[in-house]
């Protein structure tokens, strides 16, 4: 796609100057469950909960920490319209967290709302937007990257935001965490085969990798993630039964919120689910080492080390003690895979 600074700018207000083009070679957007993760070199990296609001006239676009709310006016999406808010604040404002829907049909508002709301202002292209996917299927990449590719007009608290976006990448989870995890010398053997275990909310995957860093495709698995923890929690937990009104089921996301913060209590109830916790976390740990050493079977005796990401790593301590270090936790592992998208 060509740069065109006049439909860039077309429908701008005229204090937006046409001419001054903030020109980004590439930003990674890594669309959690649980978290949004932004990087945008020269602007940050910006971590915000995974929740999104359709705002009403009314709210306006207000501001708040931990969250951005643009207006979407025109451009190539047309299935865009009107206030989005992506964050803390969408979350005070009722929404659900994104693991209840269907995450692909977000990527477009989570990704624009974002960028726009770190940029604030201004006429800006983007040559290359990275994203990442669980899995590969070609349609899927097809619908993300059409919603997200080419020319927005968005509005935002502070001004306008005239944006292109030249092109969209959508890589395998993994891909990108590794890359950097290379590029920053955490392998200790490159002459051997190791790996990334990404322990997410919606899912937790596996992937190796060559000597050469070509992914080891055959190597592939996909599981649950924490959030399926979570709900066997929500099930079985005596001590949260009834703790909502109406007899609706405990609340997902304060289940982990408690495992995250290892409190393991229900919000601000003081309600505990730990011993829930201790009963059930070790039977879902064993079933996913079972099916990773079930995937992984033919290539054990020839890996190094599986470096383990995301937000459920730190839960992982008894699978790095089992596996002889085998298995490592990375520092930051919720922002890994974001870091690696803009190398």
């Amino acid at each position: 796609m060509s740069f065109d600074p006049q439909k860039l700018t077309q429908d701008m207000p005229p204090s937006i100057p046409s001419n001054d083009v903030i020109r980004l070679a590439k930003v990674g957007v890594d669309s959690g469950n649980r978290y949004t993760k932004i990087f945008i070199p020269g602007y940050g990296l910006h971590v915000v909960p995974s929740y999104l609001y359709s705002l009403k006239s009314r709210d306006g676009l207000p501001t708040a920490s931990q969250s951005f709310c643009i207006r979407y006016e025109s451009g190539d999406n047309p299935t865009l319209k009107g206030g989005i808010a992506l964050g803390a604040i969408a979350a005070d404002f009722g929404a659900v967290p994104i693991f209840n829907g269907e995450k692909d049909s977000y990527y477009a508002e989570m990704a624009i709302a974002a960028i726009a709301g770190i940029l604030k202002s201004g006429t800006v292209s983007i040559g290359e937007l990275v994203l990442c996917l669980p899995d590969d299927a070609p349609q899927i990449i097809a619908e993300i990257s059409n919603s997200l590719r080419g020319y927005h007009q968005v509005a935002t608290p502070t001004g306008y935001v005239s944006l292109q976006i030249k092109r969209v990448s959508i890589e395998t989870e993994g891909i990108a965490a590794y890359r950097f995890l290379k590029s920053q010398g955490f392998y200790l053997a490159n002459d051997r085969i190791n790996g990334i275990l990404d322990i997410g909310g919606g899912n937790t995957s596996g992937l190796l990798f060559s000597p050469s860093g070509a992914p080891i495709w055959e190597s592939r698995k996909v599981l649950s993630g924490l959030v399926e923890l979570a709900r066997k929690i929500a099930v079985s937990s005596e001590n949260l039964r009834g703790i909502e009104r109406g007899g609706n089921s405990p609340k997902i996301q304060l289940i982990l919120d408690g495992i995250e913060k290892g409190t393991y209590t229900y919000g601000i109830t003081g309600k505990s689910f730990e011993a829930d916790y201790l009963e059930i976390f070790p039977v879902w740990l064993k079933a996913l080492k079972d099916e990773i050493r079930l995937q992984w079977g033919q290539w054990l005796p020839s890996i190094a080390e599986i470096a383990i990401i995301g937000g459920g790593a730190s839960l992982m301590g008894d699978l790095v003690e089992s596996s002889k270090n085998r298995f490592k936790i990375c520092q930051d592992s919720q922002l890994i895979t974001v870091k690696g998208m803009v190398i």
